[in-house]
């Protein structure tokens, strides 16, 4: 079930970046491991937000920087099927993200992930750097 969720210095990130919907689960900041815990995270009181990072799915993650942000990002097959390679073994993944706002293409992956979680994983990241960039220029 854990792999449902964003890993915590992501999520971690994202609180900084000013995410606050409600989740099914939350990081514990207090803990030096950051246990995931589910529980439905609703109507928190402050004292208690501060102490935890809400661990959102990767679903809300992406759409949170879609209407947010207006980025939106492509995880994709980026291979060349080989006669000598079985196809499961070939696979390869690359991401792009593109921003509506500012009807232009932001950046494409220039590096292959050998699995697709990889790609979303680095996928995530370049988001979050992208809106912490926008930040500092404002």
């Amino acid at each position: 079930m854990q792999k449902e969720f964003v890993p915590y210095e992501l999520a971690l990130r994202m609180k900084q970046l000013g995410f606050d919907e409600p989740c099914f689960g939350f990081y514990d900041d207090i803990d030096d491991h950051h246990p995931l815990s589910f529980i439905r995270i609703e109507g928190l009181s402050e004292k208690l937000k501060s102490s935890i990072t809400l661990a959102p799915t990767w679903q809300q993650t992406f759409r949170w920087f879609r209407d947010e942000y207006k980025l939106f990002h492509e995880v994709f097959i980026d291979c060349e099927p080989r006669a000598d390679v079985p196809l499961e073994e070939d696979l390869m993944f690359s991401f792009t993200i593109h921003c509506v706002r500012e009807d232009k293409f932001i950046v494409g992956s220039r590096n292959i992930y050998k699995t697709q979680e990889e790609a979303e994983l680095a996928c995530l990241e370049k988001l979050i750097e992208i809106v912490e960039q926008k930040q500092k220029e404002k």
